[in-house]
C-alpha cells in the first residue's frame, strides 16, 4: 500500500516506466519493423571487356543494396552468355574467349540483373583512339564519338560501344556510349573525354562547354 502510494506521488516516474512498457512491447512485438535490405542493382567488371580467343578472364559481380551498401557476390550469382559460342562463362564468372566476335554476359542474383558486353578477337587490343581530337558545344547539347581500337598486327575496328566512356568532370559534361552531353556552364569550361577497355585507355581528347 505504501509502495503504491509512493508511485503516485510520482507522477513522473510512473509515465517513464509505462512509456518504457511500451517501448519493450514494440521492440519485441513489432521484429517486422527491422527489415534486412534488399538488392536493387547489380554491377558487373569490367564495365566492357576484350578477350583474346582462347584466352580467360575473371569477372566480377556485385550486388547493390536499399540501404546504399555494396558487397562482392560473384560466386553467388547466376552467369550466362547471350552467344555461348562466341564466349562462355563458368558459375564462378570466368569468362572464356572462343571465336571471333560479341556477347552479353550477364549476371543475376535476387532477380536483380547486370550484364557487360565482351568483344573477343583473334589478337590483343593495344590501343584506343578517339575522334573528334578537339570540338565545341552549347549547354544542353550533345556530340557523338568513335573510338577506334589497334590490334596486334595492326588491324582495327571501331569499338566505340564496347569501351568505358569518362568524362573528367561530369558537371561540365556526361559521356555515355560515345555520346557527350554538354551541361549548363556559366563560363566557357571544358573537360577531357577517355574510352578505356581493361588496361588500355585512350588519349585523352578535349570538349570545350559554353553557356546556352
Amino acid at each position: 500500500m505504501n509502495l503504491i502510494k509512493r508511485n503516485l506521488q510520482r507522477p513522473g516516474t510512473v509515465a517513464i516506466s509505462c512509456a518504457l512498457l511500451v517501448f519493450v512491447t514494440v521492440f519485441t512485438g513489432c521484429g517486422s519493423f527491422f527489415v534486412n535490405p534488399t538488392v536493387t542493382g547489380m554491377k558487373i567488371s569490367p564495365t566492357s571487356l576484350f578477350v583474346q580467343s582462347g584466352h580467360t578472364e575473371q569477372m566480377t559481380a556485385t550486388a547493390i543494396y536499399s540501404d546504399g551498401t555494396s558487397k562482392i557476390i560473384t560466386g553467388s550469382a547466376n552467369w550466362t552468355s547471350n552467344n555461348p559460342k562466341i564466349a562462355t562463362v563458368s558459375s564462378s564468372g570466368v569468362l572464356s574467349g572462343l571465336i571471333t566476335g560479341s556477347a552479353t554476359i550477364s549476371a543475376s542474383y535476387q532477380s536483380i540483373a547486370g550484364s557487360t558486353l565482351v568483344t573477343v578477337s583473334a589478337a590483343p587490343l593495344t590501343s584506343i583512339e578517339v575522334s573528334p581530337v578537339t570540338a565545341t558545344v552549347r549547354a544542353g547539347q550533345t556530340l557523338r564519338y568513335t573510338a577506334t581500337g589497334t590490334f596486334l598486327g595492326g588491324a582495327t575496328q571501331n569499338v566505340t560501344g564496347s569501351v568505358t566512356w569518362t568524362s573528367s568532370d561530369t558537371s561540365v559534361a556526361m559521356v555515355s556510349g560515345g555520346v557527350a552531353t554538354a551541361k549548363a556552364v556559366l563560363a566557357m569550361s571544358q573537360v577531357e573525354i577517355y574510352a578505356s577497355s581493361g588496361s588500355i585507355l585512350s588519349q585523352p581528347v578535349t570538349l570545350v562547354v559554353y553557356p546556352q
